[in-house]
């Protein structure tokens, strides 16, 4: 560590985007004008939002683009349920350091499994990566080796609150005895809780 510290100078470079939604020229401005051009080693990529809206895509897209450089990135992002790369995130030369949605996905399984809850229904709203994570959902049951697994209704909720067409869709599940409800939305846990279900 002395000897790289003696032939290296170490210099932080600050590259802090929008709050919030930020667009293309943001982000090419960031890596071409200030990251590119002051030849970083390493770029880390950290979001404290768990806001699961176009904040969510933005990430993505500074993600994406920055990879292209060949840069390492680590990154932290707790919102990184709506990122869909089509490779490893090594390829990208990404570290991340948040749990991906597959991660999650595979503990939820997990859970299920232990609880022998092998009937579900799964609750999306149109966030990033819903449909997403209905798909990994899939994959991941037909992979398990537990047969017993049944999703008994998948259903999107359209509306930024708790509309009455999902609450009837949440009794109907219950009646078809699901056991556990898989919930993708931010802000579903709390409308479900308010319902009683």
């Amino acid at each position: 560590m002395k000897k790289i510290a003696a032939k290296y100078t170490l210099n932080p470079v600050d590259c802090i985007l929008p709050k919030g939604m930020f667009y293309p020229a943001h982000v090419l401005d960031c890596l071409c004008n200030t990251l590119i051009k002051n030849k970083v080693s390493l770029i880390v990529f950290v979001t404290a939002s768990e806001s699961y809206d176009d904040t969510t895509s933005a990430a993505l897209y500074f993600l994406h683009m920055a990879s292209h450089t060949g840069i390492p990135i680590i990154a932290w992002n707790a919102d990184n349920a709506g990122f869909s790369f089509n490779k490893p995130l090594s390829e990208y030369r990404i570290l991340q350091m948040a749990p991906p949605i597959t991660h999650q996905i595979k503990a939820m399984i997990a859970l299920l499994k232990r609880y022998n809850w092998p009937k579900f229904g799964i609750v999306t709203s149109k966030m990033a990566g819903s449909t997403e994570f209905l798909q990994n959902v899939q994959e991941q049951i037909q992979s398990s080796d537990h047969r017993s697994f049944k999703n008994l209704q998948s259903f999107t909720v359209t509306t930024s609150l708790w509309d009455p067409l999902g609450t009837f869709k949440l009794r109907c599940l219950q009646l078809q005895t699901a056991v556990c409800t898989l919930l993708y939305r931010k802000r579903l846990i709390s409308a479900a809780d308010a319902e009683c279900l």
